[in-house]
């Protein structure tokens, strides 16, 4: 019988610090190449976020190999802690078979393309407060999940469908 070595081992690091201080991890196959990409999304820096949640300050892009491939924003080092969600999914909201990235940035949902950063769409918030989390869902019935739900800290959500009306 063989023996299966359980220890771990290193495969690689990437050098993350361009990205800024207090990061949350996504991953995605963001430029469709048939691996996943690392996303790393910075929140804004406030501090207290009990009562209104962060925003995003900066999101930037990995390869696996630690490339980086797209940054949107500038990180700050003064970034907020963590103590709220950070505004950020990765999906394919439109379903043309390319991922995007959401998110609220500068008090605005965004929707960022996942190949290179740039702002696809940019829409108002449905309350100055609508940016605690999204969760992308098929709340219409259409062939793919392309409606969003945003909240605000602790009252209130919203739906957004897929033509992108509140």
């Amino acid at each position: 019988m063989s023996q299966v070595n359980k220890e771990p081992f290193l495969l690689g690091s990437i050098d993350t610090r361009a990205a800024g201080q207090r990061c949350k991890m996504l991953l995605g196959d963001l430029n469709g190449d048939g691996r996943m990409e690392i996303l790393l999304v910075q929140p804004d820096n406030r501090q207290d976020v009990r009562y209104i949640p962060h925003q995003l300050q900066c999101l930037t892009a990995f390869d696996l190999e630690g490339h980086l491939l797209w940054q949107t924003g500038k990180p700050d080092s003064g970034a907020g802690s963590r103590g709220s969600n950070y505004q950020a999914q990765i999906a394919d909201i439109d379903g043309d078979g390319h991922l995007e990235v959401l998110c609220v940035m500068d008090g605005r949902f965004m929707i960022l393309n996942g190949q290179n950063g740039t702002v696809k769409t940019v829409h108002d918030l449905p309350s100055p407060e609508a940016h605690d989390c999204n969760i992308v869902a098929n709340l219409t019935g259409g062939d793919f999940a392309g409606d969003i739900i945003v909240k605000d800290r602790y009252h209130h959500l919203w739906a957004l469908d897929r033509h992108l009306g509140w």
